[in-house]
């Protein structure tokens, strides 16, 4: 995981005030590609995404069967604002 990525994901989970020990729980749910999709990204674009830390399950559900779904919808609201 790259530091800057790593640290970009931490911060979102800080601003939305969510609880990183129950997240990362919650993430190894999570089943990609490793090798194809960079997994920090992946878990940034969740938590992007997500309005609330109950809505986080059902991002990895989705993105455990299309990822670039989710990574598309996060680019999507980024430019949008």
């Amino acid at each position: 995981m790259s530091k800057d990525l790593e640290q970009f994901y931490l911060k979102l989970v800080h601003r939305k005030n969510y609880n990183l020990e129950a997240i990362e729980g919650k993430f190894l749910e999570l089943k990609i590609n490793a090798t194809k999709y960079n997994l920090c990204k992946v878990k940034s674009a969740i938590i992007y995404l997500s309005n609330s830390e109950k809505e986080i399950g059902s991002l990895i559900t989705t993105a455990n069967t299309n990822v670039l779904s989710i990574l598309n919808a996060a680019t999507v609201k980024e430019e949008r604002g």
